[in-house]
């Protein structure tokens, strides 16, 4: 791991790896059962579709709040 070698960005760098680990499947050709903006591209069940949207716009939301909480941050 370069960079920081604190406790915390340890944690950070063995949970992105599961992460990382984690979504490493195979991928189905299904766009139902693959990531959200696949879905609203390719995904043809509607409820699926409207979770994808609900998502997208909650992960938005958070990246947004942290965009703006990190542009607080002392550098």
């Amino acid at each position: 791991m370069a960079g920081d070698q604190s406790p915390a960005s340890i944690a950070f760098a063995e949970a992105n790896a599961k992460m990382h680990a984690d979504i490493n499947v195979p991928l189905t050709g299904n766009a139902d059962v693959d990531m959200a903006r696949i879905v609203l591209e390719h995904g043809t069940d509607p409820e699926v579709r409207k979770l994808a949207e609900m998502v997208i716009a909650a992960q938005e939301a958070e990246i947004a709040w942290m965009t703006q909480w990190l542009a607080k941050q002392p550098k």
